[in-house]
């Protein structure tokens, strides 16, 4: 009787653990083997419930097990892979993204900012600032001087002025007839307006002869991509995640390509690469890779991988401890008598 008892506990350990181990196999396979994972993982739990009645019988039988436990021991291999997937992700997911994130960012950001920096220092790019500044200044200045209440209107140094900015210009500007010094204020000022509007459309057709806009269109981009992605936590907040590296890849390649096209031969840049596979979770091999050979969080390794052998190993564990040759002589002797008694009923 007890006997019995002890072989129908067994089964039950058997079924349960199998079960668990299934249901953890399919989770832990499924983004590696999509369809694949339930015709894979119900080969498995046949494959490790059919070893483990195996243990059991040819332990009563008191025959060799090397045969079930090298049967045992290939289907509790895949099925350990698949339950530290399933068991290390759920573990780690969170950690594992906000940390592969903040490292691309970093690289990200780091890459942008020497780029502007280095776009900044070309001299078109700073001749051109440098114009626009002193075109800035004149024009402060000519207006100041129109409106100096002790020299009203456009006299001596008011024709100054405006001589510098057609140096600045590089040319003579629109013709624009001067008013008298007896004008009216209202009229100076209006023709400032016409000349300050005229003095900035000639220097926007000069700039854009040359490769200023271009230069100018690539910092504002840069400028934006730093707002846009100023922290991490954003795309976490946002339920972004891992995909917005693929993005961060994007514009990375982006900006190097615009900025080498601007930048002398010996001064090219080479951007970081941003890996759009890191911290990808739930995949067997990237699971594998950062449980047992970066381990981030050594106790999440090692919790992952006992929970994930030991699953399967318990009803093996069982079958060594509670079965033995003497078992089945015992079961055999009760069932011979059973027919005996039945034979002479």
């Amino acid at each position: 009787m007890g006997n019995n008892i002890i072989s129908i506990l067994y089964y039950l350990l058997v079924i349960s653990c199998v079960l668990i181990s299934v249901y953890l196999s399919y989770y832990g396979y499924l983004s590696s083997f999509s369809d694949l994972a339930l015709p894979f993982t119900v080969i498995i739990g046949i494959g490790l419930l059919g070893s483990d009645i195996l243990i059991q019988r040819r332990k009563v039988d008191g025959r060799s097990l090397f045969t079930p436990l090298l049967l045992f021991a290939l289907f509790s291999f895949f099925s350990a892979v698949s339950n530290f997937n399933f068991l290390y992700t759920n573990f780690m997911e969170d950690d594992v993204v906000k940390q592969t994130l903040d490292r691309q960012y970093s690289i990200f950001r780091d890459d942008l900012v020497d780029t502007r920096d280095k776009l900044l220092q070309l001299d078109s790019y700073r001749f051109t600032e440098e114009k626009r500044v002193e075109l800035d200044r004149e024009l402060a200045r000519l207006r100041t001087q129109i409106n100096d209440s002790l020299r009203p209107g456009c006299g001596e140094r008011c024709r100054l002025h405006i001589s510098k900015i057609e140096e600045i210009l590089g040319k003579p500007m629109t013709e624009l007839a001067i008013p008298a010094r007896q004008a009216s204020l209202s009229t100076v000022n209006d023709w400032y307006d016409r000349v300050r509007i005229a003095a900035l459309a000639d220097f926007q057709a000069i700039t854009n002869t040359n490769e200023f806009p271009q230069l100018e269109a690539l910092l504002a981009k840069i400028n934006a991509l730093l707002l846009e992605y100023d922290d991490p936590q954003r795309s976490l907040a946002r339920n972004v995640g891992l995909p917005v590296l693929r993005t961060l890849s994007e514009e990375s390649k982006e900006v190097q390509i615009q900025s080498n096209a601007l930048f002398p031969d010996n001064e090219k840049i080479k951007h970081s690469k941003i890996d759009v596979t890191l911290g990808r979770l739930g995949e067997i091999v990237y699971s594998l890779e950062n449980g047992l050979v970066q381990a981030p969080n050594l106790g999440a390794s090692i919790m992952s991988a006992l929970l994930s052998i030991v699953i399967d190993i318990f009803p093996v564990f069982f079958a060594l401890v509670a079965f033995s040759s003497d078992t089945g002589r015992i079961q055999k002797r009760g069932n011979r008598r059973g027919r005996a008694g039945t034979v002479l009923d």
